[in-house]
């Protein structure tokens, strides 16, 4: 107990953020920086002052700058960066469990708590932590909701109004309203979950349904047909067109024909 009480005293006095020049809290120690020396080894930064030096509390757009290490020349560039916490930063858990003092959490809510219960509550039940979406965005805890309203990878359910994940939406539909999509993967139409419906939607309604031309006699999309009939239109105006100009040519060698033949006509007679 008494070495343990030593070894406390140790890192209390020697762990003081570089970055923020207060206590650690939550210590980290870079990994990102290809530092001959190690010194990222030699010295711990908190783990809020680590995300915001890297620019982990930025978009993945707006981290384009490189990034120096403290003590050395070392840069980390933007292709390291974007692969994520895990590979910029470690967790210094010897300190975090000989430290007996209590923090306040860094993300400002009301928890309280040693190094490791904090370390517990910012990465689990924080309302204020920093969450990774699947299209690379960090996202507040409390503003998820927002995010997934516009997020590539959820869409709102035309019912609830609620974003679900696109590989759910299916089966929220299902489960939750008695509705389907419609069979046609690139409709977006929501149909009463009957199959007398859904067949009459993909037969008659389906704006992507395929419909065969009676021109050519070929398959288009619905909502198509009306551009592939006007090829069709623009296609017969020209072969018009063409003929048009063969009929006028025609006509002009006619006449040239028959302007030689009289002439012919008219020397014979003279001669």
């Amino acid at each position: 107990m008494e070495q343990q009480e030593k070894n406390v005293a140790a890192l209390q006095g020697s762990l003081y953020c570089p970055i923020c020049q207060g206590d650690v809290v939550l210590p980290v120690h870079f990994t990102c920086f290809p530092c001959e020396s190690s010194c990222s080894e030699d010295y711990c930064v908190c783990l809020m002052c680590a995300r915001r030096y890297l620019g982990f509390d930025l978009t993945r757009q707006q981290r384009s700058e490189p990034r120096k290490c403290l003590y050395c020349p070392c840069l980390v560039y933007r292709h390291t960066l974007l692969q994520g916490e895990s590979t910029c930063f470690r967790k210094n858990r010897v300190y975090m469990r000989l430290d007996p003092k209590q923090y306040q959490c860094p993300l400002g809510c009301a928890f309280e708590g040693t190094q490791r219960a904090l370390d517990r509550h910012v990465v689990d039940d924080c309302p204020f932590r920093t969450l990774t979406c699947e299209c690379g965005e960090s996202v507040r805890g409390d503003r998820v909701a927002a995010h997934r309203q516009g997020c590539v990878h959820y869409r709102g359910c035309p019912v609830c109004h609620v974003p679900v994940h696109l590989d759910a939406f299916s089966l929220h539909l299902r489960e939750r309203h008695s509705l389907l999509r419609c069979m046609n993967t690139e409709c977006p139409e929501i149909i009463r979950n009957d199959a007398d419906v859904m067949a009459d939607h993909l037969q008659r309604k389906c704006r992507y349904r395929l419909v065969k031309c009676k021109v050519c006699n070929r398959d288009a999309i619905a909502h198509k047909m009306g551009e592939h009939l006007t090829h069709h239109l623009q296609e017969s105006r020209r072969e018009m067109c063409q003929a048009a100009d063969r009929l006028v040519m025609a006509q002009k060698e006619m006449t040239q024909a028959a302007e030689a033949l009289s002439n012919d006509s008219e020397n014979l007679l003279i001669n």
